[in-house]
């Protein structure tokens, strides 16, 4: 069916036109996508705030912790990090804990969390 009247309107269209059209399709979906797909800051911090509830939650779990305060940061490269201030953060032990933790809960490497003394 394509075919026949693909055939038929073989010498009346113009490149130009397919062009166009094709053109404007990629620009709706572009435009559709930035609309429907692309999270919006207040959703991107919702996330991160539920992941760094989470973690606290997590975190002050682990014997010897103590309070705990979390930042999760991501760069626009994707890479993420995170810094952490809590209580026990001057026992080598409870310190070994945390990164292990939270390096596992966020799916990071331990070198990209950072532990502080609470004061």
């Amino acid at each position: 069916m394509f075919r026949e009247w693909w055939k038929k309107q073989k010498g009346k269209i113009k490149w130009k036109e397919i062009l166009l059209v094709g053109g404007l399709a990629v620009l709706l979906g572009i435009a559709a996508w930035q609309v429907f797909l692309n999270p919006t800051a207040e959703e991107v911090a919702q996330v991160r705030s539920d992941e760094e509830s989470r973690l606290i939650t997590i975190l002050e779990n682990i014997d010897g912790v103590g309070k705990a305060d979390v930042m999760i940061s991501a760069a626009e490269t994707g890479e993420r990090g995170v810094v952490i201030v809590c209580e026990g953060a001057n026992d080598i032990s409870v310190l070994i804990d945390v990164r292990e933790a939270a390096a596992t809960a966020l799916g990071i490497e331990q070198k990209q969390v950072k532990i502080y003394l609470k004061k």
